[in-house]
């Protein structure tokens, strides 16, 4: 049972988070994607981190499950809510992980807060420049990045029908997606943690997702090549969601990346190589912490 913890944030807004794993662990900060939320790490997930010493964080962004909306927000003001939660928990330095278009979340993080980061990882990233990236995306996902270029009103309005109904949500979702993914969202430890996070997405009518497809298809306000630290990057082959042509992009704009890809995966890639991801940031934290 994934218990929900509230943080208070400065201005008064609460942050919802989970910690799974080990609580005297190596911290590792989680950065869903879309749909998301606490509930995106399985409880086989979760049991996996512990057993790697790894206290995983999952804070839950703005607009999502049980986190207040924060209209006109920011990928850097992400990185100061998460820098406010860390220091009320008492960790200085942390690793960070981000999956899909929390990717974008964890590079703005990296570079907001270099100091605190001991390594970065991404999977199934998306890159500046969604339009560039066209070609081998799901038609319906692209169309989502199009409506977000209008802003989050109207993408949150057109969402707002979906708030009660996670199973369309959900089918929406596979409908886009290659046949290994689909497999994903309907195995039998994935499925329901996948049904969990559209319930948590829709829980305040999807705002949170309306502006995260805003926000990447518009500006960032940050250039992923000033985040200094080396980036480690998985990506699957088959990805509609993230074309493998957004991976190559962001790594070759970023100063030191390192990509991996796996032929005959799509966008859950991350779910087939937890543990190995895992274990591979736990490694590259250790070389950092120590050099």
């Amino acid at each position: 049972m994934i218990q929900e913890h509230l943080h208070r944030l400065p201005d008064g807004r609460g942050l919802a988070w989970a910690s799974h794993g080990d609580p005297k662990g190596l911290p590792l900060v989680f950065c869903h994607g879309v749909p998301g939320g606490m509930t995106q790490v399985s409880e086989a997930m979760a049991a996996t981190a512990g057993r790697l010493g790894i206290r995983l964080m999952v804070p839950v962004r703005p607009g999502y499950g049980g986190s207040d909306p924060h209209p006109g927000r920011t990928f850097t003001a992400w990185a100061r809510d998460l820098a406010d939660l860390m220091d009320a928990q008492g960790i200085q330095r942390f690793t960070i992980l981000g999956c899909s278009l929390g990717a974008i979340y964890a590079m703005a993080c990296a570079r907001a807060l270099a100091g605190r980061i001991g390594a970065i990882g991404l999977a199934g990233t998306l890159a500046p420049g969604i339009e560039d990236h066209r070609a081998g995306m799901a038609p319906a996902v692209f169309q989502l990045y199009q409506a977000g270029k209008d802003g989050p009103a109207g993408l949150a309005e057109a969402l707002a029908p979906l708030r009660g109904a996670p199973e369309a949500l959900l089918e929406a979702m596979k409908a886009s997606m290659p046949l290994p993914d689909q497999a994903m969202l309907v195995d039998p430890d994935l499925g329901p943690a996948f049904h969990s996070i559209c319930v948590e997405t829709l829980r305040q009518g999807g705002i949170g997702m309306a502006e995260d497809f805003a926000m990447a298809a518009a500006d960032w306000g940050f250039d992923p090549a000033d985040v200094e630290l080396p980036v480690l990057l998985w990506h699957g082959m088959e990805d509609r969601n993230a074309p493998p042509s957004m991976a190559r992009a962001l790594q070759a704009r970023l100063p030191s990346g390192r990509l991996q890809v796996f032929p005959g995966e799509g966008h859950l890639c991350l779910y087939g190589h937890w543990e190995e991801i895992l274990e591979t940031l736990s490694s590259a934290t250790t070389i950092s912490l120590s050099s």
